[in-house]
């Protein structure tokens, strides 16, 4: 049977009726929740934008405490390849210097004679042992037990013992001479007559080892020549021989060879090149957040923070400014470097060849530029710096306030929270006594069907 109760819950069931009016009521605070997300977006491209300032400072700090090794970096050129360059970047001045290598560092190599891999020569006494140095270590003794055992076991039992005890300064290893033939070898880690293997206190079975060394002490030395000038080493790694410039000795040289340093234009060149790269990150997430397209309607989640967008504006005018102290120089701005700044606040470099040109042959103009109390460095940092670094900087007050407008918006979401649930409970109880009504009425008109059917005989 149809009722008006059956027809009224079917069209507005209970529960999806508050449900739905529960969601139209959450609208609002699901609207503050996007509002949160936007907020922490916010602060999220702020901590972008500090990250890429924090790059570009630290190519401004190099440029500005390490400016030789960033404008006027050095090369060595080695015409042979029995002198290995590791590095010329505190080097000075440019030059030539001949050099010869009558003979390279070696390791102190102590071999015992050869034993039959079978024998126990090594195990006549029942032990062995001596007492081993290097250069001014401390002595360290190894002592084995031979009892019982054949040679090559006693010359293992002797490496491992050295190898285990003494291994810093000392590697120890059994070495095959024949077939059946089998020797002790002891050798330094490290090169050159200061680190030559001393041994004391040869006892027992080890006197029979005969330990010898296979170069003589004042063989193992590096022994060279720079400019004429006999050199003395105990490594083959030299650093202080030619200033500012560290280089490997490989091999013996037949004859004379020539070492050369020259400007590092490449190297520099990738110093503008970092900078600029630098500059354009944070010009670039500057402008990104900020943007404000008029035709599309289309905004960076930053574009109200009108503090922000003008950090753009100052990049731009703070390389362009000239350098004063630079006058008769011919350079005064980055244009007469071969940079060029777009209407956006792009840097780039313009004319390559003139900025190698001026790095190669005027490299001092080039850092005079840049870090000149009037420089471009501290143009730009007078400019920016400010805005990310110290007490109470702009993009620290920038967050202040986003904080506050989330702690606002959270109490406004709290506030919404709390009345949804006085909510429900209206809509439950005002859904409670609609279900009332609709049962009273059920029942009323069940009892007119009723009366109608007694008095006329009739089912409905």
């Amino acid at each position: 049977m149809i009722s008006a109760g059956s027809i009224l819950q079917q069209s507005n069931p209970f529960e999806s009726s508050i449900q739905q009016l529960l969601r139209l009521d959450g609208l609002k605070k699901a609207s503050l929740e996007q509002e949160i997300k936007t907020f922490n977006d916010q602060k999220k491209t702020l901590d972008t934008i500090g990250s890429s300032f924090s790059s570009l400072q630290t190519i401004l700090n190099e440029f500005s405490e390490t400016s030789t090794t960033s404008f006027q970096p050095m090369k060595a050129e080695s015409t042979t390849n029995a002198v290995k360059v590791i590095s010329a970047d505190g080097a000075s001045l440019t030059g030539n210097f001949d050099i010869t290598v009558d003979s390279v560092a070696r390791r102190d190599t102590l071999t015992s004679v050869s034993f039959e891999q079978n024998g126990t020569s090594l195990a006549a006494q029942g032990s062995a042992s001596f007492e081993i140095s290097a250069g001014e270590s401390d002595p360290v003794t190894i002592s084995v037990d031979t009892t019982g055992r054949t040679d090559q076991e006693v010359l293992n039992a002797l490496r491992d013992a050295v190898n285990e005890q003494f291994g810093d300064f000392v590697t120890a290893s059994t070495i095959q001479v024949s077939d059946t033939g089998f020797a002790l070898s002891l050798k330094s880690n490290e090169t050159g007559s200061s680190n030559q293997i001393s041994l004391q206190a040869v006892q027992g079975d080890a006197a029979s080892l005969n330990l010898t060394r296979s170069v003589l002490p004042e063989n193992l030395d590096a022994r060279f020549t720079v400019d004429g000038i006999s050199m003395t080493r105990s490594s083959n790694t030299i650093e202080n021989a030619i200033e500012g410039v560290s280089f490997e000795l490989i091999n013996e040289t037949e004859s004379t060879q020539q070492l050369s340093i020259v400007r590092d234009t490449e190297k520099a060149m990738e110093s503008m090149n970092s900078f600029v790269e630098a500059f354009n990150t944070l010009n670039s997430e500057i402008r990104k957040a900020t943007r404000l397209n008029g035709e599309t309607g289309d905004r960076g989640i930053l574009q109200r923070e009108r503090s922000i967008r003008n950090l753009s504006n100052t990049m731009r005018q703070s390389i362009s400014l000239p350098v004063i102290s630079m006058a008769g120089s011919g350079v005064q701005t980055l244009r007469d470097l071969g940079f060029s700044i777009s209407q956006s606040g792009e840097l780039s470099i313009r004319d390559t060849g003139k900025l190698e040109e001026l790095l190669a042959t005027s490299p001092d103009v080039v850092e005079d530029f840049f870090t000149a109390d009037d420089g471009l460095v501290n143009n730009l940092k007078n400019g920016i710096e400010r805005a990310f670094d110290g007490e109470n900087n702009l993009i620290d007050l920038v967050k202040t306030g986003i904080d506050s407008r989330i702690d606002r918006t959270n109490s406004r979401i709290e506030s919404e929270e709390r009345f949804l649930v006085r909510r429900e409970e209206q809509l439950r109880k005002e859904f409670t006594r609609l279900n009332q009504v609709i049962e009273q009425g059920q029942t009323q008109f069940n009892q007119v069907l009723n009366f109608q059917s007694f008095f006329l005989g009739q089912n409905f």
